[in-house]
């Protein structure tokens, strides 16, 4: 299949949801999946090598400009690519980059408009690449605060979306009032408009429902996973089997 894969980057944060794309779009390369790993925002920082593309689109710079400076909506493309160049947002996201939902509420809501938000442009700009790309199979969104972006790349490509359910209600549950109710109406507006969700857990398959509206039919659950490449399997008289059996976690 070809599959065009979002991901968000988050600067120079070492992201769950970076990790998990990252792995899982290698994992199907590996399996002879045509994929196109593709960063919004910023480019992505994994523990592992990185298969996504070199092209980033929304900005941060961009994104951010654009909701709080109305000149920069209907700025030439030029100047944006500036913005945009790897190296410059490479550059900005080395600065302390507030993620605190009570600080991104408008631009949260915004980009849930998707089309109707102020980062219009950025939209336009993904539809016109993707009319040179060629079709994928299937299109695949990284989480439901993207999900204002699944209408317009449906339309334009006339193919499947799905949607990833990871984590976001607790950035939701951070969002202040009226951010918070206004985020939760628009993602539920736009669940029409995805064809399936991926949940990470069973425990998401059973929450979001309730949460986010979606109809528990359109959610498959595919399990968090980790590469194996590199450990071997430990036999019973091996001295890794002395003492009890201990997994190291990290929560990002």
């Amino acid at each position: 299949m070809k599959i065009l894969y979002l991901t968000g980057g988050a600067g120079q944060m070492y992201c769950g949801s970076c990790l998990r794309d990252n792995a899982l779009a290698a994992e199907l390369i590996s399996r002879g999946h045509d994929i196109v790993l593709l960063p919004i925002y910023t480019p992505t920082l994994t523990d592992e090598p990185n298969v996504s593309q070199e092209k980033i689109f929304f900005g941060g710079i961009s994104v951010y400009l654009e909701q709080y400076v109305p000149l920069f909506r209907k700025s030439p493309r030029w100047l944006d690519r500036l913005w945009d160049w790897k190296p410059v947002l490479n550059l900005a996201s080395r600065r302390s980059i507030s993620t605190s939902p009570k600080m991104l509420g408008e631009l949260t809501v915004s980009m849930l408009k998707g089309e109707a938000g102020f980062q219009h442009k950025e939209i336009s700009k993904l539809l016109e690449w993707l009319k040179h790309e060629g079709p994928p199979d299937l299109v695949s969104l990284p989480y439901s605060l993207l999900i204002g972006l699944a209408k317009p790349i449906k339309e334009a490509l006339n193919r499947p979306v799905c949607c990833t359910l990871q984590g976001e209600d607790l950035f939701l549950e951070g969002l202040h009032e009226p951010y918070k109710s206004e985020a939760l109406d628009l993602i539920r507006a736009n669940v029409k408009h995805v064809d399936m969700f991926i949940a990470v857990s069973e425990f998401y398959a059973g929450f979001m429902p309730d949460y986010l509206g979606v109809p528990r039919e359109k959610i498959r659950v595919v399990p968090l996973g980790i590469n194996l490449q590199g450990y071997a399997k430990a036999t019973e008289n091996s001295a890794e089997t002395t003492g009890p059996f201990t997994v190291g976690f990290l929560a990002v």
